[in-house]
């Protein structure tokens, strides 16, 4: 895994150790995660519409309106959590019309992918988020093999429109990377579905 990561030239773990979370803090993550999610697919296709201040206030009350969990503790605590990776995924992942939006949770083999687009010109891919507290500068064995499954289904779905999956850490910005439909791992950034790609293919 972390030969695939040094040939694209990512970041590397330096140590192979990481702190391990107690068994309140995985769960606590974990729903963090789900409401991330649930915000994301919400509000996809209107962060597609609008920006600045109108979809930072959308974001807010949306997130007001579904963290109420009161099993999270603070929820003071937990709003800002979802609030602020919510906004990294809508803000700037969320890639500019003509593209379209096909839905969250979207069936793909034996399991589902947390978002997926339509893009005109690249194809139809698949944006699978990841809201680890901890920071992980390469994927486990159970995330690559997730990705490997969305990669089988987006083939035998859509063939060679298919354009490959996005994997946004939002705790850890640098190490979002893109998967190709030949399993080919590199920098988002880098990558023809970084963010900034989509735009300036839409202004061209």
């Amino acid at each position: 895994m972390q030969a695939l990561y040094a040939r694209a030239g990512l970041p590397v773990p330096i140590y192979s150790n990481k702190p391990s979370q107690t068994h309140d803090s995985r769960i606590w993550d974990s729903k963090i995660g789900v409401l991330t999610h649930a915000i994301a697919g919400r509000l996809a296709s209107t962060a597609q519409t609008i920006d600045g201040r109108a979809l930072r206030l959308l974001i807010a009350e949306t997130v007001g309106a579904t963290v109420k969990d009161r099993s999270l503790g603070r929820l003071d605590r937990a709003r800002i959590r979802v609030t602020g990776m919510a906004t990294q995924y809508l803000s700037h992942f969320v890639p500019p019309t003509p593209a379209v939006f096909l839905g969250a949770e979207v069936a793909a083999g034996t399991g589902r992918v947390d978002l997926a687009w339509h893009d005109p010109d690249k194809g139809v891919f698949f944006d699978e988020i990841k809201t680890w507290r901890h920071v992980q500068a390469t994927l486990d064995e159970d995330t690559w093999t997730q990705v490997h499954r969305y990669l089988d289904a987006g083939i035998a779905t859509y063939g060679d429109r298919f354009a490959g999956v996005r994997v946004i850490t939002l705790s850890h910005l640098r190490s979002c990377i893109y998967v190709s439909p030949q399993g080919l791992v590199e920098s988002l950034h880098a990558s023809p579905l970084t963010p900034a790609a989509l735009r300036a293919e839409t202004a061209a």
